[in-house]
Order: structure tokens, then C-alpha cells, then sequence
């Protein structure tokens, strides 16, 4: 870990977190893996949910090798499939899991026509209706419990150049891919607005999106060659994993609902800052919630 941003760490995480427990999920690369290190380094217990066991074991092993002490356990979970999250779930409910924060980071970029054993594209079943339906099991579990839980869900800054377009949960073509990536980031940002409108006794939400950074994601969807230029072109113009990982830190210490960002240009890179979601960007969400359900509903 930079040194650099477990300075900033030190002197801007001021809520105690030792001990507490933070789910997250795809902790096994990109921003994920550098939340599950802070927080590590910050004494907390560590619940890694990955769809590939192998890359998780390698993936603790790395933190280990930083923090000797962390406390990390690794469960399976796929969220293009809901028989698997069904099966996730329940295995935290009869074990009966304490958990103190969720952190929905989990998500792939595929250009690939591929669809999820459902029949949605699998960037829509994934990034969204899978981080959907999860949240809404976690959610039920947590109101037969007393204490206070954060959910943080990951957006990106692609939701903002696009425009909400209910056929990609089911259309498959390839040289829509962005469109598809851009739609699911959109309506997590719909599903948080709708999740902050509700009463909810125990449960805080929180939106971040990370900027622009290089992950692992690209290279599902790309070329070595190209995705390499990615990872240079990116490195260069653009900030690093390890400090697109802070926006998730500060929005884990807020008392009220947040959604936190880059503060730099065009919030595409620099450290977290706090801001409010644009009228425009959220206008249809209570339409995005309705069709929701209803594939939910005919799962």
C-alpha cells in the first residue's frame, strides 16, 4: 500500500472501525481488493465474496503479506446468477453473519454477446439487477437485526453520458457494449435515489463512483495489446486504483446518506469530496424501480 494515502487515511478516517465487518464484492481485483486492504489496515474483519475462490485465496494471501494480523474470510457468490445469490444469502443467514458494512463493487465489462442464465445481458444481470437482488435480500436480513449497517454501492462516471434504455437488460450485441456497462452504472444510481427515499431504521446508503481509473475490468473486454495502452494512457492522465479507492473510505464514515466523488476536474480524478446528484440524472428512476421489479417478479 502507498504510504501516501495511508497518511491521508490516518488523518481523514476518523471513525472507529476496528473490529467492524465489511462484505464486498469482486474484493479480489481493482478497487475492491484496495478497499479490502484499507480496511485491513484500519482493524477490520474482512468478508471477501468473489465469483473465482482461486483469485480470492491469491488475493488474501496479498493483503496478508501487508497486514500479517488481517482478519479475512472468502465466500462464493456469482451475481449473473440468482440461484447462486439465493444460495450466498442464506448461507450468511444461517450462520448468522454479522455485518456492518456492504460495499456492491462487483461488476464486469464484456463486449462479448453473452447472457446470464436468466436471458439479460450479462453486464445488465451483473452490475445491476444481481447487485439489485442481492441488496434486497441483505436488506431483509438486516432488518431482523438492531445495529446499523452501510451499504455503498459503486457507480461510474459513464452513467453520465448516457441515457436510460430498458431494452439492454435483454439485447446482446457487441458493439453495444458501453451502452450496456454506461445503462447498468445509470440505474444503480437510480436504485440508490429510490433506497433513500424509503424508511429504513437501520440501514444508511451511500453512492461513489471512483473517477477514471485502469482495473482488471478492461481486460475482460479488450485485447492484451490494447488493454496495456489502456493501463498507460490511464496511469498517466489519470489517478491510480489505490486513491480511487478513498471515495469508498470517506463515504464509509458519514452518519446520513452520501455520494462522494473525485474533487478533481470534471470529478474524474483526485481525492473523495462529497456532492449532490444532479434532477437531471435521476428523473426516471421511480420508471427504472417499476421494470425492476417486475423482472425480478418473472426471475
Amino acid at each position: 500500500m502507498n504510504k501516501k494515502y495511508l497518511k491521508w487515511i490516518d488523518k481523514n478516517i476518523i471513525t472507529d472501525l476496528v473490529n467492524k465487518t465489511i462484505l464486498i464484492t469482486g474484493a479480489n481485483s481493482g478497487i475492491g481488493l484496495e478497499v479490502a486492504k484499507y480496511c485491513s489496515y484500519l482493524n477490520m474483519n474482512i468478508i471477501m465474496a468473489v465469483r473465482n475462490i482461486e483469485k480470492g485465496k491469491i488475493a488474501k494471501e496479498e493483503i496478508l503479506k501487508e497486514i500479517p494480523l488481517a482478519n479475512i474470510q472468502i465466500m462464493y457468490v456469482d451475481l449473473s446468477s440468482f440461484t447462486i445469490i439465493d444460495y450466498f444469502v442464506n448461507e450468511i443467514i444461517k450462520k448468522n453473519i454479522h455485518i456492518d458494512f456492504v460495499y456492491h463493487n462487483a461488476g464486469i465489462y464484456n463486449i462479448k454477446n453473452k447472457k446470464s442464465e436468466s436471458g439479460h445481458e450479462l453486464m445488465m444481470a451483473t452490475n445491476y439487477l444481481g447487485t439489485y437482488y442481492l441488496n434486497e435480500k441483505l436488506v431483509n436480513y438486516f432488518k431482523t437485526k438492531r445495529h446499523l449497517v452501510h451499504i455503498i454501492f459503486t457507480t461510474s462516471v459513464a452513467a453520465y453520458r448516457t441515457k436510460v434504455d430498458y431494452e439492454t437488460f435483454y439485447l446482446c450485441n457487441s458493439t453495444r457494449a458501453i451502452k450496456y456497462y454506461s445503462n447498468s452504472k445509470l440505474m444503480l444510481i437510480h436504485y440508490y435515489k429510490y433506497l433513500i427515499n424509503q424508511n429504513s431504521f437501520n440501514t444508511i446508503f451511500h453512492l461513489v463512483h471512483p473517477g477514471i481509473t485502469y482495473t482488471p475490468l478492461f481486460s475482460k473486454g479488450y485485447s492484451k495489446w490494447f488493454t496495456k495502452l489502456i493501463n498507460i494512457f490511464m496511469s498517466i492522465c489519470f489517478h491510480k486504483v489505490e486513491k480511487a479507492a478513498l471515495c469508498t473510505l470517506k463515504a464509509m464514515t458519514e452518519s446520513t446518506h452520501s455520494y462522494y466523488c473525485p474533487r478533481g476536474l470534471l470529478n474524474v480524478s483526485g481525492y473523495p469530496m462529497k456532492k449532490r446528484l444532479s434532477n437531471k440524472i435521476i428523473r426516471n428512476y421511480q420508471e427504472t424501480i417499476s421494470k425492476t421489479e417486475k423482472i425480478i417478479k418473472n426471475k
